[in-house]
């Protein structure tokens, strides 16, 4: 835009078409996802999707005259996934049902804004250079989950004369029940400081700060150094502490899937963390995840064209998010 100042701007748009395949339905009449009125031979559901994504960002940056790299930016990101199954029934509905179904719609969207400075200052403070960089980010997300149509997770009239399954077979439809629509805001600031004391010895150091909107503030950060022992030969090694609030999607989704157990096709639903069930169980509400990653490693330098590096690592979470 000028001689200092340059805008900047990219982004995406993309669509996919998938298709999966449930487990074969026996044709027995007492299978409880059987339904002979409309699947004699038994059948084998096909589960299509359509998932589009799309994203814009854009942001200004200059190097200013005393050596300060400054650099704004915002955009927005969302990606929607719709579900089908077809080629099945909802055993529950008899000859009443429908061989395809919508099953629904999940969708994340996030927008990001953030300012980051950063400058190096050569022969500073007795070293060889010393770079710092500090910013802030603000993340907003949503994440929303809607039913699909209501024959794709009715419970018919069969299902407690019968025993058989209720939902489209395959992939029972998301409920009224399972909707979702939460939103999350997260703000963070950083400053990195890594200085070259000397010729071979560099130290680099970050601090963390953000605060979620659902899991309140923590702080996160790095230590890390490399030494050369030769020319092209060094030694390095780095310490962090890191931290992972649940995703929305971890914790809101709600969903009802086929498993094979003990040889025979059945429903399980996995339920929204906050669901009254799980506390009866005793599942707590999940928490963020605290983690400590350890490196140490070597890099080496053979000629003009070969790189050679060789590292160790050891990764330790604390409370680990998983499906229980």
């Amino acid at each position: 835009m000028s001689k200092n100042w340059t805008l900047y701007s990219f982004g995406g748009a993309s669509r996919k078409d998938i298709l999966a395949f449930g487990f074969f339905r026996n044709a027995r009449a007492g299978d409880a996802n059987s339904n002979t009125a409309l699947f004699p031979d038994g059948y084998t559901p096909q589960l299509p999707g359509k998932t589009v994504d799309y994203s814009l960002f854009a942001g200004v940056n200059k190097k200013s005259e005393n050596g300060w790299n400054i650099d704004f930016s915002t955009g927005y990101g969302l990606n929607y996934l719709d579900l089908y199954a077809n080629n099945t029934t909802n055993p529950s509905l008899g000859g009443a049902s429908p061989t395809n179904f919508y099953v629904g719609r999940n969708t994340f969207g996030q927008s990001k804004t953030e300012a980051t400075f950063s400058k190096n200052f050569n022969d500073a403070l007795g070293t060889k250079s010393i770079n710092l960089a500090f910013g802030s980010q603000l993340r907003v997300g949503n994440f929303k989950l809607s039913e699909g149509d209501s024959l794709s997770y009715k419970i018919g009239p069969l299902a407690a004369s019968n025993n058989k399954a209720p939902g489209s077979s395959g992939m029972p439809g998301s409920a009224p029940a399972d909707r979702a629509n939460e939103s999350r805001t997260n703000v963070g600031v950083f400053v990195d400081i890594e200085s070259e004391i000397t010729e071979k010895f560099l130290v680099a150091i970050a601090g963390h700060y953000e605060n979620y909107s659902d899991f309140g503030g923590n702080v996160s950060g790095k230590l890390a150094a490399r030494y050369n022992l030769a020319k092209n030969f060094a030694v390095r090694g780095s310490i962090n502490r890191g931290f992972r609030a649940p995703s929305l999607q971890q914790i809101f989704n709600s969903q009802t899937t086929s498993t094979v157990q003990a040889g025979v096709i059945r429903q399980s639903k996995q339920l929204r963390s906050d669901d009254t069930r799980l506390k009866q169980l005793g599942i707590e509400t999940p928490k963020a995840e605290l983690s400590w990653n350890y490196n140490v490693g070597l890099t080496a330098k053979a000629g003009s064209k070969f790189l050679f590096t060789l590292d160790a690592y050891q990764i330790d979470v604390q409370d680990r998010i998983i499906i229980s």
